[in-house]
């Protein structure tokens, strides 16, 4: 199981301890909740991925712990439905767990470039990055690019991908890569 950085701190920060109810919206391989759970506290735990969440086994020697499947955007709907309000914490680690990288299938890294451009944390999302890469108009990939990404060549980059989406049977992660240090050797970055 991958170790948090700062666990110690985060236990510490949330002040986890018996009678504790405390949110970790973004369970991943559980070593957040293990530990707010040693520490006694009561864990409702979110991830979108439910591999993640099965994949999750734990003897349970103090608090209480309740999986669920879902997106923290739902946190306030998810803590209704799991009765788990009010709560005295909240614990967002933001971010992709090695363990979801390792597995591949999805298209998340670059290990295995004929993957094909998945990108789903939840299967139950019905779009892929293929679609939407196929599907978005030249200016909503660069709005995506640039408001989701920070991404400064967003522009030239939804450019070259209208071009290049065109006659691929499958969008991979390779064709991706191929398209990103296109557009990036073609419009160096400035420099200080």
């Amino acid at each position: 199981m991958h170790t948090p950085v700062l666990l110690k701190e985060v236990v510490e920060l949330l002040e986890a301890g018996p009678d504790k109810k405390i949110i970790d919206t973004t369970f991943g391989e559980g070593g957040h909740s293990k530990a707010l759970l040693a520490a006694g506290a009561n864990v409702l735990a979110i991830d979108r991925d439910i591999t993640q969440i099965s994949n999750f086994k734990l003897q349970i020697s103090k608090g209480s712990l309740i999986l669920k499947q879902g997106n923290f955007r739902d946190i306030v709907a998810i803590a209704k439905a799991a009765d788990f309000a009010p709560v005295d914490g909240i614990l967002f680690d933001l971010g992709l767990s090695y363990e979801q990288l390792k597995t591949g299938g999805k298209g998340l890294s670059y290990k295995n470039m004929n993957e094909p451009l998945d990108m789903r944390l939840d299967d139950s999302c019905v779009t892929t990055a293929e679609q939407i890469l196929r599907q978005y108009t030249e200016k909503n990939l660069a709005h995506m690019f640039m408001h989701n990404a920070e991404e400064i060549l967003a522009a030239p980059l939804a450019k070259h991908i209208l071009i290049q989406r065109v006659g691929q049977e499958q969008l991979t992660v390779g064709w991706l890569v191929g398209v990103v240090n296109s557009v990036a050797k073609s419009n160096p970055r400035p420099t200080l």
